[in-house]
């Protein structure tokens, strides 16, 4: 026991030996903060400084880079926000566009091909020649035009800049854009906002019924209204686009 004591105070400088980062104290914090940085880049600049004045400056050098580097990540959320607000800059209008209509004959032609394509879904595939149909049909596809309608308003497929998706064709920096390709997503889009409205619509109008959906009238034509209807009006506003282009 006495032989123990001995050992520990005959050498206090070995028990209580301080870090070298306490030594370094101008230097602690920004290792400490610096972790992802090289070291050896490190070490060799501090080789190179030798009075206390550099060393201070050197931290704070330091201190403002993290400070910089920290504050980067607010691009993120400023990234986010404009991603949320605007469609960005390449297109003519911010989303949503202006809610109006312009052209008028574009949207009558809409109508038409969705009534068309309702009856003719009716009474060519699902009910074969049967007169009885026909009215119910036509309420199935007259909600079918209210929806496009209101998507079409959201998505701005009533404009004239919906010839070219929205795109500014004048500017140098939308050349290649727009055109029948611009127009044809426009009209995708458009379709997939009314088909997603004709679900929603369908399973609303069965939960206050208290039924299963589809048993309803014009119910049974959704599935081939969604799956000829996206192909219909995509081709037919890449069409449009390319004759009124010309």
């Amino acid at each position: 026991m006495l032989s123990l004591i001995t050992v520990v105070t005959s050498s206090p400088h070995a028990a209580f030996t301080p870090n070298r980062a306490l030594i370094i104290s101008p230097l602690a914090p920004s290792a400490h903060l610096r972790r992802s940085a090289p070291s050896t880049s490190f070490h060799k600049l501090y080789g190179k400084l030798k009075k206390p004045s550099q060393l201070h400056s050197l931290n704070l050098d330091n201190n403002d880079e993290m400070i910089q580097n920290s504050s980067g990540d607010e691009g993120i959320f400023d990234s986010i926000k404009s991603w949320v607000v605007a469609t960005g800059s390449d297109v003519a209008y911010k989303k949503p566009p202006p809610i109006q209509i312009e052209d008028t004959s574009l949207l009558f032609y809409d109508i038409f091909l969705i009534l068309n394509l309702t009856l003719s879904i009716s009474f060519w595939v699902v009910h074969r020649l049967s007169f009885e149909n026909i009215l119910p049909a036509i309420s199935e596809g007259s909600l079918l035009s209210i929806l496009w309608v209101i998507a079409g308003l959201w998505n701005g497929a009533f404009l004239f800049s919906a010839v070219d998706g929205h795109y500014d064709t004048s500017k140098p920096e939308h050349e290649g854009k727009g055109g029948p390709t611009s127009a044809a997503l426009l009209g995708l889009s458009t379709f997939v906002g009314t088909a997603n409205l004709r679900i929603l619509v369908a399973l609303g109008t069965a939960v206050l019924e208290h039924r299963k959906v589809g048993v309803a009238n014009g119910e049974e034509l959704i599935p081939l209204e969604i799956a000829f209807g996206l192909m219909l009006m995509t081709g037919w506003r890449m069409l449009h686009s390319s004759y009124t282009r010309i």
